[in-house]
């Protein structure tokens, strides 16, 4: 299943409500879950986003859908990364037939 990184900021209007931010990410990974994904790991973070989540999807569509559907209930912005394992970037680089230029110092 397809990995994923979500890269999340409280808008001002989610900023108001930080008291129930506990109860939202508990929301969040149970509707993640009944539409057949998993979370793997959930921060609240100090920095440039307020929380980190972790985890897979069935598709990348599946994903993009429900990252809209995050931000479409507002006091939230997105950013979707998808991710690979070392195992599957290097599937990936065996796959393209090409290899990185050697490094140098």
């Amino acid at each position: 299943m397809p990995r994923f990184a979500m890269l999340m900021k409280l808008t001002p209007e989610g900023a108001a409500t930080v008291e129930t931010l506990g109860q939202a990410i508990e929301e969040m990974r149970a509707a993640w879950e009944a539409n057949n994904g998993t979370l793997d790991a959930v921060l609240v973070t100090f920095g440039s986003y307020d929380i980190i989540a972790v985890g897979t999807a069935e598709s990348d569509e599946k994903l993009a859908w429900f990252a809209s559907s995050l931000v479409s209930r507002g006091g939230l912005s997105v950013e979707t990364l998808k991710g690979f394992s070392p195992e599957e970037w290097m599937g990936i680089q065996g796959y393209s037939g090409m290899r990185p230029p050697p490094y140098h110092r």
